[in-house]
């Protein structure tokens, strides 16, 4: 025969009058079932209300100081607050005028920009147009031996310097002569 396992059947103890109701487990323990919400944590809801009352308290404070600055400028004679918003009208004047002087220096200063744009586009085309003719074969020039350049001493250094690999600005240094002369000797050289 096959044994049950068999576990042993709770019991009750018996209540009093001051004894709350236990269990007894398994092992003859005694369980205490779920004990009632702590009501002493009431802490929470005071500390709120008391927040409260002194958000309401600061709010109506700075409410009475607002009316009594205000109370105070009543009592200025209506000369006085006159004058007040005179010169406070005459700031915002000058401010008006400053602001319409910017406006007229901007309108200014694009106008410049657009006739200098406007320029530029033109020294552009007229560019454009000259190295259209530079590229056009030159017949009449083809038939032309090709002369070597002048024997000058001056031009035979800036050559030499060129041969050396040196560009037109360091050659216009150690020479000290300008870059566009320096240049015009080396263009001559290749023409």
């Amino acid at each position: 025969m096959a044994q049950e396992a068999h576990s042993p059947p709770t019991e009750q103890l018996p209540l009093g009058p001051s004894q709350p109701a236990s269990l007894v487990g398994e092992n003859g323990q005694a369980i205490q079932p779920d004990s009632p919400p702590d009501k002493g944590n009431t802490w929470l809801p005071t500390a709120l209300a008391l927040v409260g009352f002194v958000a309401i308290i600061w709010t109506l404070l700075r409410s009475f100081r607002r009316n009594k600055r205000r109370g105070t400028e009543l009592k200025v004679p209506p000369r006085e607050r006159i004058e007040r918003i005179r010169t406070e009208a005459s700031g915002r004047e000058g401010l008006d005028s400053l602001m319409a002087d910017a406006l007229e220096l901007s309108q200014r200063l694009a106008a410049q920009l657009d006739t200098k744009a406007e320029y530029l586009e033109q020294l552009l085309a007229r560019a454009d147009q000259a190295i259209a003719r530079l590229d056009e074969p030159h017949d009449h020039l083809a038939n032309q031996p090709r002369h070597e350049p002048a024997t000058d001493p001056g031009h035979r250094r800036v050559y030499d310097l060129a041969d050396s690999g040196l560009d037109s600005l360091e050659i216009a240094r150690r020479l000290d002569q300008p870059r566009g002369q320096v240049e015009l000797i080396l263009a001559l050289r290749r023409a």
